[in-house]
């Protein structure tokens, strides 16, 4: 995340990911918040987050 600090990429290092989505470098729901806006404004939204299956039975 250093390595972005300053710049345009991951949200200027407030943010890294893997497949099973980001991990943010500051605790809490503003910085949270800041950083999923910030992947909206940047349309990387998708490429993080991806919708998961019900295991459970439709009725």
């Amino acid at each position: 995340m250093a390595t972005w600090a300053g710049s345009e990429e991951a949200g200027a290092g407030r943010y890294s990911w893997v497949s099973g989505g980001p991990i943010v470098q500051d605790p809490g729901i503003d910085n949270m918040t800041l950083v999923i806006a910030g992947l909206i404004e940047t349309d990387k939204l998708s490429g993080i987050f991806r919708r998961l299956e019900s295991k459970r039975p439709r009725s």
